[in-house]
Formats: C-alpha cells, sequence, structure tokens
C-alpha cells in the first residue's frame, strides 16, 4: 500500500503536472482522442485523469486546441457510458432504430417550450404517432419500448 501510495504521488505531483505544462504551452498535440490516450498512456497516467488534466487545462482554452480536444475525449467517453446504460436492454430487431434515436438525443438540442403560465418547459416525450390502417382509419401507435420516449434532455442527464 506504501509503494502505492507513492507512485500515485509521484503521478500526480511529476508526471501529470509535467504532461499539463507540455499540454499547455503546446510541446504536446494531441490530433484527436486516441492520440491523446497513447501520450497519456506513453507516460504512464490512466485516462481516469483525463477531467483533471482537462480541468487544468481550463484557463488557457481560448487559444490552447488541446482543451478542446481534452474536452472532447471527456464528452465522448460520458456518452459511451450512457450508450451501455441505454442499450442493455434494446432487442436486437429494435437496435438499429434504437441508435439512430440515441444519436439524434445526443447531438440534438436541449429546447424548451413556453408553458401556458409563461414557465419553460422540456419538450413532450409522449408524443404518440398516427398512423392509417389498411382500411383508411387513423389508429394511434404507441411506442414498443422505453428507448423510444427517450429525449435530448434524458440523455444528458444521465
Amino acid at each position: 500500500a506504501v509503494v502505492s501510495t507513492q507512485s500515485t504521488g509521484f503521478l500526480s505531483d511529476s508526471v501529470i503536472v509535467k504532461f499539463v505544462y507540455e499540454l499547455k504551452t503546446m510541446t504536446q498535440r494531441p490530433l484527436d482522442a486516441i492520440h491523446l490516450s497513447d501520450l497519456m498512456h506513453g507516460r504512464g497516467i490512466n485516462m481516469r485523469y483525463l477531467g483533471g488534466i482537462t480541468k487544468a487545462l481550463e484557463d488557457n482554452q481560448e487559444k490552447n486546441h488541446n482543451y478542446a480536444v481534452c474536452l472532447s475525449a471527456v464528452i465522448t467517453r460520458a456518452a459511451k457510458q450512457a450508450f451501455k446504460k441505454y442499450i442493455i436492454d434494446i432487442p436486437s430487431q429494435q437496435l438499429g432504430a434504437a441508435v439512430a434515436h440515441f444519436l439524434n438525443c445526443y447531438h440534438g438540442t436541449l429546447e424548451r417550450q413556453k408553458t401556458a403560465s409563461g414557465e419553460n418547459s422540456p419538450p413532450s416525450s409522449t408524443q404518440n404517432k398516427k398512423k392509417k390502417n389498411k382500411k383508411g382509419k387513423v389508429s394511434v401507435r404507441e411506442p414498443s419500448s422505453t428507448w423510444s420516449t427517450s429525449t435530448a434532455q434524458s440523455i444528458h442527464t444521465s
């Protein structure tokens, strides 16, 4: 346990500080999240430290491309975790539609609608679809699964 504490201290006090300095001074310029991961792993830095590294680059964000790469990696990893929870119970025949729906919600905007009282509220997620049957009558089709009622709001807060 003592060796582990010492190595963690060395990593956070020396290796990560030096890596953040290299990112701030643009000595290291990762092109994307994969390259960033390779740079971090090459120095023995686990990806769990990515949030702290991104936070350390915040003050330099206007002029630092590296901040954008780190922030993009954090957001992408968070989306991956949300996606794993989202997709776990989806039947295989609905998988394609569910993935498309997740991506639409994830990349969509969080628009708010005005209520009668003038307050902002999230868009309704229980919109039913109308479909004509063979005889020309309109029937209401309920979503077949809970994934189809997900909204951009629910995806971003999960």
